[in-house]
C-alpha cells in the first residue's frame, strides 16, 4: 500500500486560508516585546546586539554547557526566556506565566550573533508559540513588527517587506515609573576612556549606595554563576560580591549593604564593560 505524506504546516496554512481564519490580530493581541532601549543597549562598537554573545543554542548531538577551550556555552533556551521574563518584570511590572519564548528569524537561535538578542526574541502564550517555527505567514508578521520596533534584522537577511494583512493593532505595555536617582555615566565612559575597572568600581559602589537590594538579588550578586551569566566574567569561580574579605580578587574597602560588608571584584575586562552598561540600564528600574 502507498502512503503519503500530510504535512502539518502545510495543512495548517492550506485550512487557515480554506476557512478564511486570520491568525495575525490574535498574535498581535497577545506578543510581548522588551523594551527598544534593551535593545539599544546591548548593541557593540562591531554591531553585535546579543545580551550573551558567547551562548547560543544547541543542536543535534551536541552537550549543553561549555564547551571544553572555548568560550562558548551551548544553552537550550533558558538564556533567552530568563531575558525575557526579567525585563517585563523590571520594566512593566508583569510576570507572564504560560509564554514561551520564542525566537523572530527562523534558526537564529543557533548563531550566537543573534540567540539573545532582544529584537530576536518576543514571548507568546504557550497555546499558539508554536505558530513561530511552524507558520509562515506568522514568521512574516513577528519579522516586520521586529523590525518595526527595532530596526533590527540578521546581517544575512533582507530588510523585510510589510505583509498583506499586517495586523494594525498590537499589543503595547506601559513602563513601570522610573524612580528619581539615576547613575551619571558619561558618553566617555560608554566609549572606554575610562578604564574598566574603575569605572565598575565607580558605578556599581553608587549604585549599591543609592538603590535598595533585596534579599534575592543579593543572593545572586554572590552567585560566580550570576556574575558570569549577567556581565560576561571570564572566571566561573568569581562573584559579582563576596562576603569574604580576599584582597586578590576583591577590593578591600567593602560596599555596604543592609549594614553589612561585602567586597566587589576586581577582576574586570573590557570586553565587559557593555554587558555592565546593560545591567545598569536593566536595574536602575526596581520595585516600589
Amino acid at each position: 500500500m502507498d502512503l503519503n505524506e500530510l504535512i502539518g504546516d502545510s495543512q495548517l496554512e492550506a485550512h487557515l486560508c480554506k476557512l478564511n481564519i486570520d491568525l495575525g490580530p490574535l498574535v498581535a493581541a497577545l506578543a510581548l516585546w522588551a523594551p527598544q532601549q534593551l535593545h539599544d543597549q546591548c548593541r557593540r562598537q562591531d554591531g553585535c546586539c546579543a545580551k550573551h554573545p558567547h551562548i547560543r543554542r544547541k543542536k543535534p548531538g551536541e552537550s549543553l554547557g561549555w564547551q571544553e577551550g572555548q568560550y562558548l556555552y551551548l544553552d537550550s533556551n533558558n538564556y533567552p526566556n530568563s531575558q525575557m521574563k526579567a525585563a517585563m518584570k523590571v520594566w512593566y511590572g508583569i510576570v507572564p506565566k504560560g509564554y514561551e519564548t520564542c525566537h523572530v528569524w527562523e534558526n537564529t537561535c543557533y548563531n550566537t550573533n543573534y540567540h539573545t538578542v532582544y529584537a530576536n526574541l518576543v514571548l507568546l502564550p504557550r497555546a499558539i508559540a508554536s505558530l513561530s517555527d511552524h507558520s509562515p505567514s506568522i514568521q512574516k508578521i513577528l519579522q516586520f513588527r521586529a523590525y518595526e520596533i527595532f530596526g533590527w534584522k540578521p546581517d544575512e537577511e533582507s530588510i523585510p517587506e510589510r505583509p498583506n494583512g499586517y495586523p494594525a493593532n498590537w499589543k503595547t505595555l506601559q513602563l513601570k515609573r522610573q524612580k528619581t536617582k539615576h547613575i551619571e555615566i558619561s558618553k566617555e565612559n560608554r566609549r572606554g576612556e575610562e578604564k574598566i575597572g574603575a569605572f565598575a568600581q565607580r558605578v556599581l559602589r553608587e549604585y549599591f549606595s543609592t538603590h535598595k537590594i533585596d534579599d534575592k538579588m543579593l543572593d545572586s550578586l554572590l552567585s560566580p554563576r550570576y556574575y558570569h551569566q549577567e556581565f560576561q566574567g571570564h572566571s566561573l569561580s568569581i562573584s559579582l560580591l563576596s562576603s569574604i574579605k580576599n584582597t586578590k580578587r576583591y577590593y578591600s574597602d567593602p560596599v555596604i549593604i543592609s549594614g553589612r560588608n561585602y567586597y566587589l571584584t576586581n577582576d574586570w575586562y573590557e570586553d565587559q564593560r557593555q554587558a555592565l552598561l546593560s545591567w545598569l540600564n536593566l536595574h536602575e528600574i526596581l520595585d516600589e
